[in-house]
């Protein structure tokens, strides 16, 4: 296994796997992009095979990855249902990808080339989205429809839908897909680095701006308030903790009155935050979709209902609650999904309590806003939560590996 961990090849080959199997555009454009991860896939089995590690319980990432097979082979059995063996193999690649990928690579290697790659999109989406806006420069981009009969303007790294090109994808499929990233970005940036980068938090920040989406504003206010906690050792004694707790209450009651907030101040005017109105978090469709899914899990609380009856009964685009719909197609195994990212957060020793929180609220409101089931890179945060993060981020020191890691990782860029 230690050959597979230096292999350039591999990096990079494994690199495109996750960018184009975690909501890059081209994913609903080729479908047949949705069979890269059984690269990665078959690799982990080889691994699971020649690793007498990997059959060990005690460690959280194995644990995971036992949960999550029984999960997906329990359900599979007991709901025999007709045409659903692709669905469930879908799912078993991409957990076995993910697995792959935590097996050879450290937190701080995937941190790392994360933010690098995101860098890069954002830059390459900023510049994009000012001459879509203002310019006929990309008027020579090839039109392609999707699968979902949405029109985009395809340039790999920066690609568009035509019906809003004032909403930024990136590379995404969506724009809020994209503030997704960025918000995990940013939350990489404040967690994993001594001294974050004020221009990474800015051009991210921009971004999100330009992405226009609800949720996105919610989960970088958030970020900020994140920022503000990771800070407060600056301030002398016990205000510390009172400043923490005072900036926290301060960012719950902004969200939940937000439509209050807007008709009462002059942002309501603006542009960017007149959409939230009819999307407020609490009252928006896709909240409803958790009580649909809760419904249908409590017929069938062991196994699940299955993803032929999911699907059949799809109501407030139930499968964008990730938690709540992976709950009612695997049963009561499916919130292994969200236990473990629960458990990951809290283990993160680097973090005080107030921050944990934070990273925790904002990884729910991430996983639960969109379809996360079918996004490879959020399987691979999963196992890396299951470690806590792994030693590496627990730790102020950086070891020789690590160093050695991030070299080869720069030179892949």
């Amino acid at each position: 296994m230690t050959n597979l961990k230096k292999n350039k090849l591999l990096a990079v080959v494994l690199l495109f796997v996750v960018i184009f199997q975690s909501g890059h555009a081209f994913q609903t454009i080729y479908p047949a992009l949705m069979y890269i991860p059984y690269i990665p896939a078959v690799i982990a089995l080889v691994i699971i095979l020649i690793d007498r590690e990997c059959h060990s319980l005690s460690n959280p990432q194995n644990l995971a990855l036992w949960l999550f097979m029984f999960m997906v082979l329990a359900t599979a059995i007991v709901n025999v249902e007709s045409g659903t063996n692709y669905s469930y193999i879908q799912i078993t690649t991409l957990i076995l990808a993910a697995y792959c990928i935590v097996k050879l690579y450290s937190f701080k290697q995937m941190a790392e080339c994360y933010l690098v790659v995101m860098t890069v999109v954002s830059v390459v989406a900023l510049i994009g989205y000012v001459f879509l806006n203002n310019t006929s420069y990309l008027d020579f981009l090839p039109k392609v429809e999707s699968i979902n009969d949405m029109e985009y303007g395809v340039g790999v790294i920066y690609n568009y839908l035509t019906m809003v090109p004032d909403r930024n994808c990136g590379m995404f499929w969506e724009p809020g897909l994209f503030a997704t990233h960025l918000t995990i970005a940013m939350m990489l940036e404040l967690i994993t680095k001594q001294r974050a980068s004020a221009l990474r938090i800015i051009l991210f920040s921009i971004c999100i701006f330009t992405a226009n989406s609800s949720a996105g504003f919610v989960l970088w206010f958030l970020c900020l308030i994140l920022l503000f906690i990771r800070k407060r050792n600056t301030i002398i004694g016990p205000i510390k903790n009172i400043f923490s707790v005072i900036l926290l209450i301060i960012a719950i009651g902004v969200v939940i009155n937000f439509d209050t907030i807007l008709s009462e101040t002059s942002l309501g005017e603006n542009e960017y935050f007149q959409k939230l109105y009819s999307e407020s978090i609490l009252d928006s469709t896709r909240s409803n979709a958790i009580g649909h899914n809760l419904e249908l899990f409590a017929t069938a609380p062991i196994f699940g209902v299955g993803y032929v009856t999911a699907m059949s009964n799809i109501a407030y685009v139930a499968d964008t609650s990730t938690t709540t719909f992976l709950m009612s197609v695997f049963g009561i195994l499916g919130s292994a999904y969200t236990v473990f990212i629960i458990y990951g957060v809290f283990k993160i020793k680097k973090l005080n309590l107030l921050s944990k929180i934070l990273v925790l609220a904002i990884i729910l409101i991430i996983i639960n806003k969109e379809p996360h089931h079918q996004i490879l890179f959020t399987w691979v945060l999963i196992f890396y939560l299951a470690n806590g993060l792994s030693a590496d981020v627990n730790s102020d020191k950086v070891n020789d590996n690590t160093v050695r890691g991030r070299n080869e990782i720069k030179k892949l860029f």
